[in-house]
């Protein structure tokens, strides 16, 4: 989504992948698949596969390159590729303020690499969150449209 909203491809680290990249079942070939439009039925929640193609790669069925719980077959190449151009960010960085927006604690890959970078000296965390704000330098618990229309309020 970031992509989405002018960020450069660059600047990105996906840790679970990207919903607008696709692999073939297997986790051998990915392909970018910015303009699939899913009909999602809303009494389900699932996609309707009768008004939506199914995504294929090499004429096989496909499957976003996303990282599920237990995932053989995911393809991590482009998340690898990503990790390391952040690496080398980071060699290039004195210091960061990171600003971690509702990251929880049920899916907890965001908020555990927020919490790591701020252990590095002079980093800070910045957590926005309504219902677990703690364990960061500052702690702002509110939703993430309230605190980042306050902090633009102030610059």
């Amino acid at each position: 989504q970031f992509q989405k909203a002018g960020y450069p491809e660059e600047k990105i680290l996906e840790c679970h992948g990207s919903i607008n990249h696709k692999q073939d079942l297997r986790g051998t070939v990915i392909e970018a698949c910015h303009d699939l439009q899913l009909v999602v039925d809303p009494a389900d929640l699932r996609v309707d596969t009768s008004q939506t193609p199914l995504p294929t790669v090499n004429s096989s069925p496909a499957r976003p390159n996303i990282l599920m719980f237990n995932d053989p077959y995911w393809n991590p190449a482009r998340h690898d590729s990503q990790q390391i151009r952040f690496e080398n960010f980071l060699s290039r960085t004195p210091t960061l303020a990171i600003i971690e927006i509702g990251a929880g604690t049920a899916v907890p890959t965001v908020r555990m690499f927020g919490e790591y970078l701020s252990r590095i000296p002079g980093n800070t965390l910045i957590r926005i969150n309504p219902t677990e704000p703690e364990n960061a330098d500052i702690s702002i618990p509110t939703n993430g449209l309230t605190a980042t229309a306050a902090i633009d309020a102030l610059l």
